[in-house]
């Protein structure tokens, strides 16, 4: 792994010793997130930080690329993320024990602008496919790869698709929704901007969570940075690998 595929919110795991079983599998004390990543140029020196923050009590660690990636030393789980967890229980006076009668999750997994999500948009009709895309409402650039690897596939997106001519709706909404992106907007307020590149002059509604992600994904292919079009590129190479 390189810094430049670090992204804030990865967990990692500490090793003490691997042949030490004392602690449980599910100990937090074991867990680490990156909660900042600095790279600056100083001369010709060029600095970079990397800061870890303990999930078990909050304390944080400066560790560097080489340690990361040492396997006798840390596990990165791909994936992992923090979630707060609202619990709705129905609790008693006379001593008998709670009953807990559901869960959502209400706020962050990788990065921390609140980002995945397991309850629905309320301005989201209720229905299965929308609501997956909607969970990824409050996602920025920073979380990028996770979009790029969970929605390749989504329909309408085609990496082979030509770039429209600069002077047509398609062209200039693409490219505002993804310029708007990389300035650090989340996907709802992408969507809170309402474009519409058919029948915007009778329908002045927003777009549905699905639209809005396929023109990222669509846009970044036309657009954007080689370090954002890479993960592009290895969600496609997860996929013909898996299909071998």
């Amino acid at each position: 792994m390189k810094y430049e595929n670090l992204r804030k919110g990865m967990v990692f795991e500490f090793i003490e010793n691997r042949r030490n079983t004392e602690k449980a599998v599910n100990d937090a004390t074991k867990f680490w997130e990156v909660i900042k990543l600095n790279q600056e140029q100083e001369r010709e020196y060029l600095i970079t930080q990397i800061v870890l923050g303990r999930l078990a009590d909050r304390q944080t660690f400066n560790a560097d690329i080489e340690d990361l990636n040492n396997p006798r030393r840390w596990t990165y789980h791909e994936g992992a993320g923090v979630q707060e967890v609202m619990v709705k229980q129905l609790s008693f006076l006379d001593g008998r024990e709670s009953i807990m009668l559901s869960q959502n999750a209400v706020s962050e997994s990788p990065t921390g602008k609140g980002n995945v999500v397991d309850i629905a948009d309320a301005t989201v009709p209720a229905n299965d496919v929308e609501n997956t895309y909607a969970k990824y409402a409050n996602c920025t650039i920073d979380d990028w790869e996770l979009i790029a690897d969970a929605f390749f596939e989504t329909k309408g997106f085609d990496t082979r698709k030509e770039k429209p001519k600069s002077y047509t709706r398609s062209y200039q909404i693409h490219s505002q929704e993804w310029s708007a992106f990389v300035d650090q907007k989340t996907v709802r307020e992408i969507r809170d901007l309402s474009l519409r590149i058919t029948d915007w002059e009778q329908n002045t509604s927003r777009c549905s969570y699905q639209t809005i992600i396929r023109r990222l994904l669509q846009g970044c292919q036309w657009f954007g940075r080689p370090q954002h079009r890479q993960f592009l590129t290895q969600a496609l190479q997860k996929r013909i690998h898996k299909n071998r």
